[in-house]
C-alpha cells in the first residue's frame, strides 16, 4: 500500500517537474540559490556536496560555483558501478567530469570520505515537510546519507510543486534538516540529525 503511494506521489511530481518551461525552472533555480546564498547553517560549511541537475530538476550549479570562488570544497555524486552505490567525488574542474550510468556528467577520481562533508544539497522528485524524500528509487541517497557523521546539514532542494502533503516513508529513509523551494527555506519538523 506504502508503496503504490510512493509510485503515485513520485509519477505525479515527475509529471508536474516536466511540465515547467525553461524559464520556469530558471527563474526558480535562480530563487533557490538566493535563499541558499543567506542560509547561515550553509554560510559556515567548508565542504559541501551539490549535483549537476537534470531533466528540469533546480539547477544548484551556480551557487556551488560561488563556494568555489569563495575556496570552499565542492563534491558531486558519482554512482560506482562495482558496487551500486553513491560516493562523493571532489570537484577539480569541467575536464575532470566525465558522462556516467544514466547518462549523468559524474566526477572522476577517488572517493570523497563522507564523514569530512559539512553539507549535501540533494534533489529528487518529491519531498514533504517533515523532511522525507522520494528520488527515482534506487535508494541512493537512503544509503549515502547515514555514512555523513551527526549533525551534517541536509538539505533538500526542489520546485515548489514537488512538495508534498505527506510522503508514506520506510524506516530506513533519511530525513532532511532542511527544504528550499523558490518560495523560501522550510526547516522540516524534526528532520535535523
Amino acid at each position: 500500500m506504502a508503496e503504490n503511494r510512493r509510485q503515485s506521489i513520485r509519477g505525479e511530481k515527475r509529471r508536474l517537474r516536466e511540465g515547467l518551461s525553461t524559464t520556469e525552472v530558471e527563474r526558480n533555480s535562480r530563487a533557490v540559490v538566493e535563499h541558499l546564498s543567506h542560509m547561515t547553517p550553509l554560510l559556515k560549511a567548508s565542504v559541501i556536496m551539490g549535483y549537476i541537475a537534470i531533466d528540469n530538476e533546480i539547477d544548484v550549479w551556480p551557487f556551488l560555483e560561488q563556494c568555489l570562488s569563495q575556496g570552499k570544497v565542492v563534491v558531486l555524486p558519482r554512482i560506482e558501478t562495482v558496487t551500486n552505490r553513491l560516493v562523493a567525488v571532489r570537484f577539480i574542474g569541467e575536464e575532470g567530469l566525465r558522462k556516467g550510468r544514466f547518462g549523468l556528467m559524474e566526477p572522476e577520481g577517488d572517493a570523497f570520505p563522507p564523514e569530512l562533508i559539512d553539507a549535501v544539497i540533494v534533489p529528487g522528485l518529491a519531498f514533504d515537510m517533515r523532511g522525507y524524500r522520494l528520488g527515482y528509487g534506487k535508494g541512493y541517497y537512503d544509503r549515502f546519507l547515514p555514512e555523513l557523521r551527526p549533525g551534517t546539514l541536509t538539505i533538500g532542494v526542489a520546485h515548489s510543486l514537488q512538495v508534498a502533503d505527506e510522503i508514506p516513508y520506510y524506516p530506513h529513509d533519511h530525513r532532511l534538516a532542511y527544504l528550499v523551494t523558490e518560495r523560501g527555506v522550510i526547516p522540516c519538523e524534526n528532520g535535523h540529525r
